[in-house]
């Protein structure tokens, strides 16, 4: 079952499953998630009901997690927060930017998937030989299956 209702970056985007990639700013780490690219300023929205936090970060910037009852979702390097709290599917939490790590750099929302409990093997394999990455007590899992399912 897709736990997303609808595609996190709202209008006209473009992704890849790059999940597992090497990355190397802040230090050498796998891609924990996919990068969903899109204008400046497009509205990132809750793929779930939940609550949006803001998490901001260094590496990521202006970033938000909505934690909803299958886990939570992490989108990181918006330009700006939308609505948080509590959230429906589809409220605008934030906008696609390239803040943190990514300043400079093309505008996009780095999206990840963290869900609880962790769905039964076997999980989906990135192209970069992947399927977790992060703390074996959260980690974030290849969003890509799902993201085919809801973003067209």
């Amino acid at each position: 079952m897709d736990p997303f209702l609808i595609c996190p970056v709202k209008g006209r985007g473009y992704y890849s499953d790059d999940f597992g990639a090497p990355r190397f700013a802040g230090g050498f780490h796998l891609h924990a998630g996919n990068d969903i690219f899109a204008a400046g300023g497009t509205p990132v929205v809750a793929p779930f009901e939940g609550r949006a936090v803001a998490t901001p970060n260094a590496l990521g910037g202006l970033a938000v997690s909505v934690y909803g009852s299958q886990g939570y979702v992490y989108n990181a390097h918006l330009l700006a927060y939308g609505t948080l709290g509590d959230v429906k599917a589809g409220t605008v939490i934030g906008f696609v930017g390239n803040t943190g790590d990514a300043m400079g750099g093309p505008f996009h929302d780095h999206f990840e998937w963290h869900p609880s409990p962790l769905p039964p093997p076997p999980l989906h394999v990135s192209p970069y030989g992947v399927s977790m990455v992060g703390p074996s007590g959260s980690p974030a899992i290849d969003p890509f299956p799902f993201l085919r399912g809801v973003c067209r």
